[in-house]
C-alpha cells in the first residue's frame, strides 16, 4: 500500500514539475496541441519512444491517416508535443523491449496534458486529460475478461450475446457516469467505439458457430441487437468514433449476408447505408469511405467510386477515395514495379505484357497464405502453357526466411514467379501503392494492363470464382 501510494504521489509531483517546465517554455499556451510526458522504469537513455498518431483513426493502418513520431528518453524521460486541430484524435504509444508497455487506441484532445508512468508492468496517468486513459484502460480490461475463451455452441451463442448486450450496456453506462469528469465529446466517442467493439465480437461469435454448418441460421437471425441510441450521444460526434463505423458495417454483413445465406456485395451494402444513415453525414462520411476502403480487394467498380466521390464532402476521405479509383478500382491501370528474384535478378511488371497477370501478396508465418498456397497449386496446373502468369511476391522482411519458404513450397507454387519486397514488407512502395496491409492478398490483372479483381475469395469456393475470371480474360 505504501508503494502504491509513493508511485501516485511520484506521478502528481512529476507532473506539476512537467506542467511548471511546459507554461515556462511556453508549451501550454499552445491550446491546439497536446504534450504526452512520461517515464517507463525499464527504459534507458537513448531508447526511443514511438507513437502512433491518427487524424482520423486507424482504418487498418492507412497511411492517409497515420503518421509516426518518435522521442528519444533523456534523463529518464520522454516527451511528446502533438499538434492538433480543434477535432480528437487516436494515438499508440509504444516502447522498446525489455519494457512490456504498449496503449493503443487512446483518445487525445487539444489542450490534454498527461503524464504516463510504468513501473513494475502497472501504468498510471496524471494531468489534464488522464481521465479518459484510465477509463479506457479499465473498460479494455473489462471487455477482455468478458470474452469467451472457447467457441459456443448455438444456446450458448444465444445466451452469451443477450448477456453480453447486458455487460456492455453497463460499462457504456459507466463512461456516461463519467461525462463530466472526462468531457461529453470523450465520453460519447468511447461508448461509440465500445458499441462498435460488441458489434464485430457479436459476429465474430456467430461467424465462429456457423463455420462449416449448413443448416438454416434462422435460430440466430434475431439476437438482441444493442442500439447506441440508448446513450443518447451526440450524432455529430459519431464521426470521430474509429470503430462504431467498422461495426455498423460488420453487423450489416451479418444480418443481411451470413445469418440469410446471402453472399456480401459492396454495392448492395452501400446503397444501404448510404440511404440509412442520410441524415447524419458526417458520420455517413466515414462509414461509405471505410465500407469502399476495406473492401478495396474485392474489385471495386468505378460507378461506386464515382458516387462516393460525388457524395462524401470530408476533404480527407475524399483523397483517400480517389486514391481508390486510381489505383485499386476495377479498370485502373496496374503499377509497374521491379523487384529482385531468388537470383537477384530484377523483374518487371511490363516483362509480361498482353499476358493475364495474378499477383499473390503472402508472408511465410501467415496461415491463410499456406491454405492459399494449395488452392493456388491446383489452379495454376490447369493453366500450363497457357496466357497467364503467376507471380508470388513475398512480403516477409527476412530474406533467409523467404528463400526457405520457396524451398520447402509451402506458400509458393511450383508455377509461380517468385519475388521479394526487399525485406521493406509492407513498407514497399508496391504494397503502400495498392495499401495492402493484411495477406495473402491478391491482384488480378488483365492483358491490357488492367486490374479487374471481381472474384469470390478463393477460400469461400476453392478457386473457382477466380478461375472463371481468369478463363474470361483469356477469351478477351
Amino acid at each position: 500500500m505504501k508503494a502504491i501510494f509513493l508511485i501516485s504521489l511520484a506521478c502528481t509531483i512529476s507532473f506539476a514539475y512537467q506542467a511548471f517546465s511546459a507554461t515556462a517554455s511556453g508549451i501550454n499556451k499552445q491550446a491546439d496541441s497536446a504534450v504526452i510526458t512520461g517515464w517507463i522504469k525499464e527504459l534507458k537513455d537513448g531508447d526511443t519512444i514511438l507513437m502512433n498518431l491518427y487524424k482520423f483513426g486507424e482504418f487498418q493502418g492507412c497511411d492517409l491517416s497515420k503518421s509516426t513520431i518518435t522521442s528519444q528518453v533523456k534523463r529518464g524521460r520522454f516527451s511528446f508535443q502533438i499538434p492538433l486541430s480543434k477535432d480528437p484524435q487516436y494515438i499508440d504509444l509504444l516502447a522498446p523491449s525489455p519494457a512490456e508497455f504498449r496503449i493503443s487506441s487512446y483518445l487525445i484532445e487539444p489542450g490534454d496534458r498527461i503524464l504516463v508512468s510504468n513501473a513494475g508492468g502497472r501504468t498510471r496517468y496524471c494531468g489534464h486529460g488522464s481521465e479518459k486513459w484510465r477509463l479506457k484502460e479499465e473498460t479494455d480490461r473489462l471487455i477482455r475478461n468478458y470474452v469467451p475463451g472457447r467457441i459456443l455452441n448455438g444456446h450458448q451463442t444465444g445466451k452469451f450475446i443477450g448477456s453480453f448486450n447486458r455487460y456492455i450496456e453497463k460499462v457504456c453506462n459507466k463512461i456516461a457516469g463519467e461525462r463530466s469528469q472526462i468531457g461529453v465529446i470523450a465520453a460519447d466517442i468511447m461508448i461509440a467505439d465500445l458499441i462498435g467493439v460488441a458489434m464485430h465480437m457479436r459476429s465474430m461469435e456467430l461467424f465462429d458457430y456457423f463455420k462449416g454448418v449448413s443448416t438454416n441460421r434462422t435460430d440466430l437471425q434475431n439476437y438482441d441487437h444493442l442500439s447506441i441510441n440508448r446513450f443518447n450521444p451526440d450524432a455529430k460526434i459519431l464521426k470521430y468514433a474509429d470503430y462504431y463505423a467498422f461495426g455498423v458495417i460488420e453487423e450489416f454483413k451479418l444480418d443481411s449476408c451470413f445469418l440469410t445465406g446471402k453472399a456480401f456485395v459492396v454495392e448492395i451494402a452501400y446503397r444501404y447505408l448510404k440511404k440509412r444513415y442520410f441524415n447524419a453525414p458526417a458520420f455517413r462520411d466515414r462509414l461509405l469511405t471505410l465500407l469502399l476502403y476495406t473492401s478495396r480487394k474485392d474489385g471495386l467498380r468505378r460507378n461506386v467510386l464515382d458516387d462516393a466521390i460525388a457524395t462524401v464532402k470530408d476533404p480527407l476521405f475524399l483523397r483517400l477515395l480517389d486514391e481508390l479509383r486510381q489505383r485499386s478500382a476495377n479498370g485502373a491501370i496496374a503499377a509497374d514495379f521491379a523487384l529482385p528474384d531468388s537470383s537477384g535478378k530484377l523483374v518487371h511488371l511490363t516483362d509480361f505484357r498482353n499476358k493475364v497477370i495474378l499477383i499473390d501478396f503472402w508472408f511465410s508465418t501467415c496461415g491463410p497464405c499456406k491454405s492459399l498456397g494449395v488452392i493456388l497449386n491446383d489452379l495454376e496446373r490447369k493453366y500450363i502453357g497457357r496466357n497467364v502468369v503467376f507471380i508470388s511476391v513475398s512480403v516477409d522482411k527476412s530474406k533467409d526466411r523467404w528463400i526457405s519458404a520457396i524451398r520447402k513450397k509451402e506458400f509458393v507454387t511450383d508455377y509461380s514467379i517468385n519475388l521479394f519486397t526487399e525485406g521493406k514488407a509492407l513498407n514497399h512502395p508496391l504494397a503502400k501503392h495498392y495499401n495492402i496491409n493484411s495477406c495473402p492478398t491478391l491482384l488480378l490483372i488483365d492483358s491490357a494492363g488492367k486490374i479487374n479483381n471481381s472474384f469470390v475469395e478463393p477460400h469461400e469456393d476453392h478457386g473457382a470464382g477466380l478461375i472463371l475470371a481468369i478463363d474470361k480474360m483469356l477469351m478477351k
